[in-house]
């Protein structure tokens, strides 16, 4: 809903390799992931979530990895 805003918390990176190259990142969320984020937002107006992201350069060799706790609320009231 838009009423939501996502903010992160804290953010944790991991460097694997040097990158030489571009970097390209990448993460999931879930079908079921989204399910659980609107059910509890719907129920307690609050969601809390970590997703992780793996940095890969033009070779697709992992140089990073991040993991990203994120909460969303209403901040803006209304």
């Amino acid at each position: 809903p838009e009423k939501f805003q996502p903010v992160v918390r804290d953010l944790k990176i991991e460097f694997k390799a040097p990158a030489m190259t571009s970097v390209t990142a990448e993460t999931r969320f879930t079908q079921a992931q989204a399910d659980e984020m609107n059910a509890a937002l719907d129920k307690d107006g609050r969601f809390d979530f970590t997703l992780v992201a793996e940095l890969k350069d033009e070779n697709a060799t992992l140089v990073a990895q991040t993991t990203t706790n994120y909460a969303i609320r209403n901040f803006m009231g209304g």
